[in-house]
């Protein structure tokens, strides 16, 4: 049985633990990609609780089923809320050398990666073009051997038109 009815779950130990980003958080702390401190702490939580929101209004437009209103949606989600977000997203990175949250990879910068793969299957295009610190974030990531090792090797997602194996 799964604790709230949806996917993923962790289970450590027998105990079935939800929730994306508690996972994701827990599995950071276990493997140093979270902060050193509180505040690195909490830079990562703002920039995930961001990727959040802008997640959600892709999904809201991807899964909205009235064509007349998913064509309105449409501009907005490409012309206003993906830049709006990406804008500020390409700031950070410049700040931090190529990351979102701080100036070393952390989850937030994995996240980010998920994130981008899902908005451009969704968009149907690459919405980072006009934001160089991006792509320089989403190289950053790329360039990690472990996580390209496992890009390349993991189950394709049928639906998906666009895979993050395609920039390896």
């Amino acid at each position: 049985a799964l604790p709230l009815g949806q996917l993923p779950i962790l289970e450590i130990d027998g105990h079935k633990i939800p929730q994306t980003v508690a996972i994701c958080r827990y599995l950071a702390t276990l493997v140093k990609l979270n902060g050193d401190d509180a505040r690195e702490n909490l830079r990562i939580d703002v920039t995930v609780d961001t990727l959040l929101d802008l997640q959600k209004k892709l999904h809201d437009f991807a899964y909205e089923k009235d064509e007349e209103k998913k064509k309105t949606m449409e501009q907005v989600v490409l012309n206003e809320t993906v830049p709006f977000f990406l804008k500020r997203f390409n700031e950070r990175a410049g700040e931090n050398g190529g990351f979102l949250a701080i100036k070393r990879i952390s989850w937030a910068d994995i996240f980010f990666i998920c994130v981008y793969e899902g908005m451009t299957n969704m968009l149907k295009k690459d919405m980072l073009a006009d934001y160089p610190n991006l792509v320089k974030a989403k190289n950053n990531i790329l360039a990690v051997p472990t996580l390209r090792e496992w890009i390349k090797n993991r189950p394709e997602v049928k639906m998906f038109t666009y895979d993050l194996r395609n920039d390896l």
